[in-house]
């Protein structure tokens, strides 16, 4: 059961995904709840196949100690662009799926399940 009430919209953005520094200050790592950013902590994305990725807080630090995740997102889909025009080379692809784990938002954790 989530400690948020009624129809609450989280949003994730992921900026640092190399081996997490606790003291990296410029990560973009952030959660949104209801339109408002609360910063993350350095966060890894670990590949554990080519359909299944894991996101995770590396520490909890005395600066963003409040806001932490451990998620898991299972990809449905993809969509990929490939373009080169000569000047410019585009590679860019977005994958599709569903998230399920924990985000610890200001002392209170918020289980996230797909049935």
């Amino acid at each position: 059961m989530s400690c948020l009430e009624g129809k609450t919209r989280i949003g994730l953005n992921f900026g640092y995904s190399g081996d997490a520094d606790s003291f990296h200050e410029a990560t973009d790592d952030a959660l949104f709840i209801d339109g408002k950013l609360f910063k993350l902590d350095a966060t890894v994305v670990e590949k554990v196949s080519e359909k299944k990725w894991k996101f995770k807080t590396y520490e909890k630090s005395w600066k963003y100690a409040q806001n932490s995740i451990d998620l898991v997102f299972d990809i449905e889909d993809s969509h990929a662009i490939k373009e080169n025009y000569i000047i410019t080379k585009i590679n860019f692809k977005s994958n599709y799926g569903k998230i399920s784990g924990t985000i610890e938002h200001e002392g209170k954790k918020i289980q996230i399940s797909q049935k």
